[in-house]
């Protein structure tokens, strides 16, 4: 088909596809910014985006936030073995695929007898999927990178995950009672600053793992890793991973200006670049999502994990980087995403088994190793 006949955005799909494929483009390489592919076709940045979140979808590219788009490392696919890449696909769906041997017998080398043989394996291989026991979902990441290294696909596919375009009013306008309260609670908390709870919103922004695993260590009294609590540290990486993409189109679309930037002020984490996307809260999003999964699996430490819940999102407020209604917006984005997480078997199947890890790490007399009442004098100093 002649390019003339494809709309613009289908033309940047193919021609940043073409070059990925012919290894111009390769893993890890960093591709022109929305601006310089705007000049480049000549046309507008919603219709780069366009083309820019069709490849994403499609773990052609990944983003990060505020660094740009890079090439996603290729999927590995075994041409030579169905069986194999039969296996792959249903392991990455955490689910085990088991090889049993039902029959054993010497037959006669007839094209008939032969056909009938494979016949019946190809059977049995739908036997066993069929009958596969309890879903064990992976707890490694490299397991679930999506070609991202340090990070981990979430359970939704992108067309599962909530809207916050059609869910979420617009942020405050200017003039606003909401905008007045927004600047009102900006003002106050910039008291915090050199503060022990500044220190805390500080750690609370890094959500690379395993820093971010330790979040809620106090709230449960107990610890969190990948070597001592594996589904549940994987239950709070993609947890993440779902909350944190469903604020992505709002804030693309809504273009809030982050308020200390609006007041030429400084943020906790001066040395991460941000941009014009502060409505919804990302960060609020993930930080309410983990809370509610979190007081289901430990509803007797409930209260304590809600506490801990609204205090992670109140970090970005302390920071700077975001409004308060941000956060409340965050928030309910994040309690949507996790209503639409029950709905997802592997999702089910790894909150089970966290649940049992927390049990298990109760009843070993586990404790967090954090310090946990410097954490709660931290938490106080912002009350």
């Amino acid at each position: 088909m002649n390019n003339s006949c494809l709309t613009k955005h289908r033309q940047i799909i193919d021609a940043l596809t073409a070059e990925i494929q012919a290894g111009r483009l390769k893993p890890h390489d960093r591709l022109s910014s929305e601006k310089e592919l705007c000049e480049q076709w000549q046309t507008s940045r919603s219709t780069v985006r366009k083309a820019m979140d069709h490849l994403t979808d499609r773990r052609k590219i990944f983003r990060g936030p505020g660094k740009g788009s890079f090439v996603s490392l290729p999927k590995i696919s075994h041409q030579n073995s169905q069986i194999l890449s039969f296996s792959a696909k249903i392991k990455a769906q955490g689910l085990d695929v088991v090889s049993k041997l039902i029959q054993k017998e010497i037959i006669e080398r007839t094209p008939m007898k032969i056909c009938r043989v494979r016949i019946i394996w190809v059977f049995l291989a739908f036997l066993t999927l069929a009958g596969c026991g309890a879903a064990k979902p992976p707890t490694l990441p490299d397991e679930l990178s999506g070609g991202r290294p340090g990070h981990v696909i979430g359970y939704l596919k992108p067309s599962e995950l909530p809207s916050g375009l059609t869910l979420l009013k617009p942020p405050p306008t200017n003039g606003s009672t909401a905008l007045a309260a927004d600047e009102e609670i900006y003002s106050s908390t910039r008291k915090l600053r050199d503060t022990p709870r500044w220190t805390l919103a500080t750690k609370d922004a890094d959500l690379t793992f395993p820093n971010a695993a330790g979040t809620f260590s106090c709230s449960l009294d107990m610890p969190i890793s990948q070597e001592k609590t594996p589904h549940l540290n994987m239950l709070l990486r993609r947890v993440m991973a779902d909350a944190g993409r469903a604020t992505s189109k709002a804030k693309d679309f809504y273009k809030r200006r982050r308020p200390y930037l609006a007041h030429g002020d400084v943020n906790c984490t001066p040395k991460e670049k941000y941009k014009d996307d502060s409505y919804p809260s990302g960060h609020a999003s993930i930080g309410w999502a983990w809370a509610l999964v979190l007081a289901e699996i430990a509803p007797d430490r409930a209260d304590a994990i809600f506490a801990r819940g609204l205090a992670f999102g109140e970090s970005r407020v302390v920071c700077g980087v975001h409004w308060r209604s941000d956060i409340e917006a965050g928030r309910v984005i994040g309690a949507l995403t996790v209503s639409r997480l029950h709905m997802d078997p592997i999702f089910s199947a790894q909150l089970g088994l966290a649940r049992k890890e927390i049990d298990a790490a109760r009843a070993a007399g586990a404790k967090s190793p954090l310090d946990c009442t410097a954490e709660a004098k931290a938490l106080a100093t912002g009350q």
